[in-house]
């Protein structure tokens, strides 16, 4: 077996396990967990990731997928490592630091 057909099959593995539908409904709560913890609005966050805040809003709301380029500006945005993010994403509000940083994050205009 060829090491991209097993990586593939090992990728697939996990997927199915986290086919619990309660994992997957609370990517959406986590998200707006992560943003609530920052003190943004849905529209402050939305302008720092070059979104609508109705894009927030549909992800937070399960209505639309998070994919990898979200996730990694969000980290940018919030300063934190992409990791943290995802482990978020996963664990919820207990992944997070207890405190945020003082450091004001830039808008854009």
């Amino acid at each position: 077996m060829g090491l991209a057909i097993w990586g593939f099959q090992k990728a697939a593995k996990f997927v199915k396990s986290l086919k619990n539908k309660h994992t997957m409904t609370d990517f959406g709560s986590n998200f707006r967990k992560l943003r609530e913890w920052a003190g943004l609005s849905q529209e402050a966050l939305g302008a720092s990731l070059n979104v609508s805040a109705s894009v927030i809003n549909r992800i937070e709301n399960n209505k639309r997928r998070l994919d990898i380029q979200i996730l990694q500006n969000l980290a940018n945005a919030l300063q934190l490592d992409v990791a943290l993010v995802v482990a978020v994403m996963f664990k919820g509000k207990s992944a997070l630091p207890k405190q945020r940083a003082e450091k004001a994050l830039p808008v854009p205009a």
